[in-house]
């Protein structure tokens, strides 16, 4: 996944990829509980450093296979997930930023105006949701400071 930050030059990026393992619907649950989660950490500490995330933009396989999985992934974040249109998304990004360095753009935000292949999906946070997952994530927190604290001291 890509974290969206704002449209200059200060741009932050989160990737993240489905596993398309087969897997026990034991550990597709621990899947589908943990990641959301762990990129919700990597946003905390993107704006810890003082970057601004004002949304995401979904480019794994689960993103076009998954409703249930993005919406989920929407309200953990509690932003918007854009999910872009067509199947090269990584390579149209990488594109856009070639054709800057090259000099047929003259910013990155002119190359991605102009080569953009648009939207799909947008989803967006269900603000109950987003409320009962904040205070889910702040006993994870907790665990996992517990964890941390107590059951390995000195890792």
């Amino acid at each position: 996944m890509l974290a969206r930050a704002t449209r200059n030059a200060k741009t932050a990026a989160i990737f993240f990829s489905a596993c398309r393992k087969r897997a026990t619907k034991a550990a597709a649950a621990r899947q589908y509980n943990t990641t959301p989660k762990t990129v919700a950490k990597w946003v905390e500490r993107f704006r810890a450093e003082g970057i601004r995330i004002d949304g995401a933009i979904a480019v794994a396989g689960v993103a076009r296979k998954s409703p249930f999985v993005m919406q989920t992934v929407a309200n953990v974040m509690n932003m918007e997930i854009e999910v872009p249109a067509g199947d090269q998304a990584v390579a149209l990004g990488a594109a856009m930023f070639a054709a800057t360095a090259a000099g047929v753009h003259a910013s990155v935000d002119e190359a991605q105006r102009v080569m953009s292949s648009g939207t799909e999906t947008v989803y967006r946070p269900d603000p109950e949701q987003a409320k009962r997952y904040d205070e889910f994530y702040a006993r994870y927190l907790q665990l996992g400071a517990f964890v941390q604290r107590e059951l390995t001291p000195g890792m």
